[in-house]
């Protein structure tokens, strides 16, 4: 709040007169389908983590000579428009048309580039339809161009019809898009050997690489831990989480040892200690998804979806941070191949995160060396109980003198890992700066 503050007050200080539009009526960033169920937009600015810091936003200047009223017109259609910061200026081609400026105005909270210049015209900075999505139906497209917008992609995305018939978006610049657990904004840095591509998975857009026929997500959506990409560091963390008393004691341990942690509790004891949960993010940890009932795979992927957004809006009520996005999730017992646990985590663009070792059965100082000597990497598993918490505390030493080598982050802090946060939504991170 004190940077976006700062901005208004070199715009004020400038002589420029800030805009305000009229929210009412403005057409919700993502709407239902009858195939899917599609969580809304939240409403609120997330509390980022100290851990995942966002680049200083570059300052939008005023500029008295351009008329920006005819490029919120354009955007409300799309977003609901906030107050007008001011102008970026991009100075790009894109698709062969010179892209001149961008205004920034407020999004959901966020700054966002709600429209650009077209050859010298304001248009919505929403992703561009290729000649060959005319197949597609025109609610389809539109749906498709609000929720890939609602992502964060502007016109620097096109959107396609593929060989197989379904709709692709291909980034025209930068990489792809993921948000971090607090709702900011991350791009993917594309491999050499690949080309981005963004395709829907059935329950939301996922970015991605292809190389020829073959598509992969940008991010797995199942680890362990022992991937090398997570070579050098440690993920710790914490099931269940039933004692709020208990669960309190690990936080305090692991805070007082500067350890970030990800904790996988039980839907019903976020509500039920709902005064542990807004200390948990502001701490820079993050809560991934547990499940409700924790059972013994009995469930099915359209419970999973309910239950999943039904959690999301748990802690959205219990912490006060309506843009909190979970990015991972632990199935009970780690019956991932049960249930249709996994397709539906491919659906999602959701990460499963397993474990390499866990407190109280495989989890000792010689066995945890013996790993890391192996892997390079781990992800450590414990519960908030009376025995793990006697163990945090007789490791307390060992744990800390790790970080002679290792570093240890959340989990979604090491899948994105190498990625550019995004100074402001609707551009890629590359232009700015």
């Amino acid at each position: 709040m004190q940077r976006r503050a700062f901005i208004r007050a070199l715009l004020i200080g400038g002589g420029a007169a800030l805009w305000t539009s009229c929210t009412s009526g403005a057409p919700p960033l993502i709407t239902a389908t009858a195939s899917s169920t599609r969580p809304a937009t939240p409403t609120r600015q997330a509390t980022p983590a100290s851990r995942l810091r966002r680049s200083p936003t570059p300052h939008p200047s005023p500029s008295p000579t351009v008329d920006v009223s005819a490029g919120v017109r354009a955007a409300r259609r799309w977003f609901p428009v906030g107050q007008v910061i001011g102008t970026l200026p991009i100075n790009r081609r894109i698709g062969g048309q010179p892209v001149g400026e961008g205004l920034v105005a407020e999004v959901e909270g966020r700054e966002r580039v709600v429209a650009v210049t077209l050859n010298g015209e304001w248009t919505a900075n929403v992703p561009r339809p290729a000649p060959s999505s005319a197949d597609l139906p025109s609610e389809q497209l539109e749906q498709a161009q609000r929720e890939l917008a609602a992502q964060g992609y502007g016109i620097d995305l096109r959107l396609e019809v593929a060989p197989s018939g379904e709709p692709v978006g291909v980034p025209e610049t930068g990489g792809t898009l993921r948000r971090d657990p607090w709702g900011n904004l991350h791009e993917l840095p594309v491999p050499a050997d690949a080309r981005p591509l963004v395709r829907w998975m059935g329950r939301d857009w996922v970015g991605g690489y292809a190389r020829g026929d073959e598509w992969t997500p940008d991010l797995p959506t199942f680890i362990e831990g022992n991937e090398p990409q997570f070579a050098g560091t440690i993920m710790f963390t914490a099931d269940d989480c039933h004692n709020p008393e208990e669960t309190r004691e690990f936080l305090t341990i692991v805070e007082e040892m500067g350890i970030p942690i990800t904790l996988y509790p039980v839907t019903p004891n976020l509500w039920l200690y709902p005064d542990i949960w807004p200390e948990v993010l502001q701490a820079g940890h993050e809560i991934g998804y547990h499940t409700t009932l924790h059972s013994h795979g009995d469930w099915s992927q359209a419970y999973l979806e309910e239950d999943f957004t039904a959690t999301e809006q748990v802690i959205h009520e219990v912490t006060g941070n309506m843009a909190y996005h979970i990015r991972t999730v632990r199935p009970p017992f780690g019956l991932y191949d049960y249930g249709g646990w996994q397709p539906w985590v491919e659906s999602k663009g959701l990460t499963t995160a397993m474990w390499d070792r866990s407190v109280g059965w495989d989890a000792w100082e010689r066995t945890i060396l013996s790993y890391l000597e192996e892997y390079h990497s781990l992800i450590l598993l414990a519960h908030p109980d009376p025995d793990d918490l006697a163990w945090l505390e007789q490791c307390r030493g060992f744990l800390e003198g790790l970080k002679g080598e290792y570093t240890y982050k959340t989990v979604s802090e090491a899948l994105l890992s190498g990625s550019r946060p995004v100074p402001v939504e609707g551009i890629p991170a590359g232009w700015v700066g």
